[in-house]
């Protein structure tokens, strides 16, 4: 019951759970109304978050942003992170699912992907 009014930054963390890419996610409902947005979405570096705003909920939609921009030039970025970043983003852009892959997408830090990565290349 009740509204909601929105304002300031959401911050949004994966809390557990099977997630996937371009699903809508509803985040609050206030049976009241909803009003105003969110000034600021953070999220992972390689996740694109977008609020739907409807008339009594917010919803959130996850995309993946593409991860080579992201380590190109990090310190310590080696060619099988940069080559499993390049065939992701080209399985994504082709219409491939990186659901799957959304852990590595959710990292905070270069580093957090980059060791990611590694994982997905087997790279010890």
């Amino acid at each position: 019951t009740g509204s909601a009014s929105l304002a300031g930054t959401l911050q949004v963390v994966n809390l557990g759970g099977a997630l996937s890419f371009n699903a809508p996610y509803t985040i609050l409902t206030a049976a009241g109304g909803t009003s105003g947005a969110f000034d600021t979405v953070n999220s992972g570096l390689g996740i694109a978050v977008t609020p739907i705003y409807g008339t009594n909920t917010v919803q959130l939609s996850l995309a993946p942003n593409a991860l080579a921009p992201i380590i190109s030039g990090a310190p310590g970025a080696t060619s099988n992170q940069t080559g499993v970043a390049s065939a992701i983003d080209a399985a994504v852009a082709g219409g491939g699912d990186a659901s799957a892959l959304l852990p590595v997408f959710a990292q905070s830090t270069i580093g957090g992907i980059q060791s990611g990565l590694d994982q997905i290349s087997g790279e010890v």
